[in-house]
Formats: structure tokens, C-alpha cells, sequence
């Protein structure tokens, strides 16, 4: 099937590729320090600027830096675990629908990203928190915290003040970093979520 592009959004087209095929450079996290000193040991601390974790996105400016490890070494796993090619093949083999589960902190999500790094898709996330877990865009969770139903289970979607705080904020740092399509912001980024394929062929 041929690639249609509609004429409004082609000019996005080179700048979405470009993004697409350059190296990912993330801020680098480092060895946290109090008054310019640190509580690590020397060796420590030049191993973990040697190993250039990246680093997690900032709630705030007064925010603590924190190491990034979803995406540290993120579509060299086969690097930090000898057995995770065989696990993918497992994971991606077959045509069904999939239910992932497991305990937090198990490394499912960064299977996922493992999946979609190499294989391509789009990742949708339900819940998404600026301080603990910043990935994904924010468009599911403003679909389910704006449904209006009568339904009990409304009670469990229900995202709290916590959450309404980190969806402010993360919606703001979207429209930001989004300035260059105001004509057209929501389809021209729904849109380019699924024009990244055809731009990188």
C-alpha cells in the first residue's frame, strides 16, 4: 500500500525523518551532590558517568535528578542480559493479542520498549506521571479523565490531585514543545506518530 501524505502535512515530513535517524542524545544523569560534594566513593562515581545513564525527566526545576533506566541502553539489551534475544522472539512470535503481566519493577515495560524500538509501534499509556513515569503522550489519560458516566467503576479511573498535577503539567510541556504546529496541533501529532514509518522508508 502506498504512503499518502496529505498535502498540509508533508512540510513536517523531512523534520520528522531528520529526528527519526539522529543519534539519541539524552542528558546524561549524574552522581547527585550536596554543597558540590558527593557521599560516593571516586570509582563509583567515574563508572556511573562512564556508563552515560541517561536522565529522567525533570517534574521541576527544584526536582531531583534521577537515573533513567528505561532508556539506558535502550535496543542493546542482549548488553545487559544474554538471555533477553530469546525472550523477545517469544514475545513478538505470533499473530494473537497479548496480555503482559507481571509485578512492578519486573521489566515490563521496558520490553515493551525493547519491542518497539526494534520492531516499531505506537505506545499508549493510561496512566503517566511527570516525577515517576513520563513516557507515552497524554492523550488516553485525557480521554479517561474527562469521560462522564454515572458508572461505579468511574470511582477506580479516577486520577486524583497527584495525578491531575503531573497531566497539567505534562499537557503543558506538550504544548511547548509543540509551538511549531499550533494551525493544527492534535491531528498534525496524531498524525506524525504514524508518518514515522513511512518517513524513515
Amino acid at each position: 500500500m502506498e504512503l499518502h501524505i496529505p498535502p498540509e502535512l508533508e512540510e513536517y515530513s523531512p523534520r520528522i525523518a531528520a529526528f527519526v535517524r539522529a543519534p539519541l542524545d539524552y542528558p546524561t544523569w549524574t552522581v547527585p551532590t550536596v554543597r558540590n560534594a558527593t557521599q560516593w566513593h571516586a570509582d563509583n562515581s567515574s563508572r556511573i558517568r562512564s556508563m552515560r545513564i541517561p536522565e529522567m525527566q525533570k517534574a521541576s526545576d527544584v526536582s531531583q535528578s534521577r537515573p533513567d533506566m528505561l532508556l539506558y541502553e535502550l535496543g542493546n539489551q542482549e548488553a545487559l542480559d544474554t538471555s533477553f534475544g530469546d525472550r523477545l522472539t517469544d514475545f513478538t512470535s505470533g499473530d494473537d493479542h497479548l496480555l503482559l503481566v507481571n509485578v512492578s519493577g519486573a521489566g515490563k515495560t521496558r520490553l515493551v520498549f525493547e519491542t518497539l524500538a526494534r520492531r516499531w509501534g505506537i505506545y499508549f499509556t493510561c496512566y503517566t506521571d511527570v516525577g515517576t513515569s513520563p513516557y507515552g503522550d497524554v492523550d488516553l489519560m485525557f480521554s479517561i479523565s474527562g469521560m462522564d458516566t454515572d458508572d461505579p467503576l468511574r470511582e477506580i479511573w479516577d486520577l486524583g490531585p497527584r495525578a491531575r498535577k503531573s497531566l497539567t503539567a505534562l499537557a503543558n510541556n506538550c504544548r511547548r514543545s509543540t509551538s511549531d504546529l499550533q494551525h493544527y496541533p492534535c491531528p498534525a501529532l496524531g498524525v506524525s506518530r504514524l508518518l514515522l514509518r513511512g518517513s524513515t522508508e
